[in-house]
């Protein structure tokens, strides 16, 4: 009924972004989690922007042991890449196909950078390290 949906949504049972991934347009998210030693600085842009429009770009450094969340607002693919900010490292590169509701978390790690779909995971163990994640495609 219209009655109880309205008081699901007062409650907090509904949110505007759970009815909006309901029908595809809510946003996803990017967190990453920097569990080095060292300064990194994260790069994301829109691989396939909508005609007429701009390739959404945005960068943030983190410092060590620092997290960090980046909603996405358009669903679409990204490249998400990682690099120290002292030598310029390049540490890894993701292409992400951002769906409405994916909630995708990076743990960057001294050895590697993990990947997960918080909202769905993997049960493959490779999925889980970005150079042979197939979720970095």
């Amino acid at each position: 009924s219209v009655g109880g949906g309205f008081l699901a949504y007062q409650s907090g049972a509904f949110t505007l972004n759970n009815l909006l991934n309901l029908v595809g347009l809510g946003p996803g998210s990017i967190e990453v989690d920097n569990f080095r030693d060292d300064k990194i600085e994260v790069k994301i842009t829109q691989l396939e922007p909508p005609p007429d429009s701009s390739p959404i770009k945005t960068s943030f450094r983190l410092a060590a042991f620092d997290v960090r969340s980046y909603a996405v607002t358009q669903p679409g693919k990204y490249r998400v890449e990682f690099s120290t900010t002292d030598k310029n490292t390049n540490l890894g590169t993701c292409n992400l196909n951002v769906r409405s509701g994916d909630q995708y978390q990076f743990v960057l790690l001294p050895e590697r950078i993990a990947i997960n779909r918080a909202n769905q995971p993997s049960s493959v163990g490779k999925d889980f390290v970005v150079e042979t994640s197939s979720l970095c495609r």
